[in-house]
């Protein structure tokens, strides 16, 4: 039989001494590392029918972080954990936007080094491999956006001064047309005053 410690549950068997949690590492792909020291009452002790108990360990992420399942079980393989099992979204490839929080459970094996009468203290380190999700490109959307919108008027600005050049020699050709009808009609009515 297993025995279990249960850190701030009733009955507790030990007492939390130290918890320090680090995020190693920058960008998309961090570590978090942990150090865990536990102490356990040498009365209870003696009532374990084994020397090994099993920890577990609950991490809450946010739903912007999530840990690699195929990931856990390489360290499961490797040693580093006795079991892992992450709850909540496990899809790797979904963006931060349309994430929900997850929980990391790991198990831990941990030899009691029994000595009569003497407080027993556990300590260990573990290192959780984590990722960052995609973020929402709302900023990078919206600039792409901004910049299409200002092509499109400069686009509109040039074709309007093309229009205007296509269409000025036009209006030019239609005055000059104008003027020599004009022109035509004062010479017409000249040349009928005079005779």
């Amino acid at each position: 039989m297993k025995q279990k410690i249960l850190v701030g549950s009733e009955p507790t068997f030990s007492k939390l001494l130290h918890l320090e949690c680090r995020l190693i590492g920058e960008g998309s792909y961090r570590l978090l590392s942990s150090s865990i020291r536990l102490s356990i009452q040498p009365d209870l002790i003696a009532d374990f029918s084994s020397q090994m108990c099993e920890i577990i360990i609950l991490v809450s992420l946010p739903s912007g972080v999530f840990a690699d399942p195929f990931e856990l079980q390489h360290l499961i393989y490797r040693g580093a954990f006795k079991d892992t099992y992450v709850f909540g979204d496990a899809n790797l490839e979904l963006p931060s936007f349309l994430s929900n929080q997850s929980i990391i459970e790991v198990h831990l094996d941990a030899a009691l080094n029994y000595s009569a009468g003497q407080e027993t203290v556990l300590e260990f380190n573990i290192e959780i491999p984590l990722h960052a999700r995609y973020p929402v490109l709302v900023s990078s959307l919206e600039q792409k956006i901004d910049e299409t919108e200002k092509k499109f008027e400069e686009t509109s600005k040039i074709s309007e001064e093309r229009l205007k050049q296509t269409l000025d020699p036009e209006s030019r050709m239609i005055k000059l047309k104008t003027n020599m009808q004009r022109l035509e009609e004062k010479i017409f009515d000249m040349e009928s005053e005079r005779n």
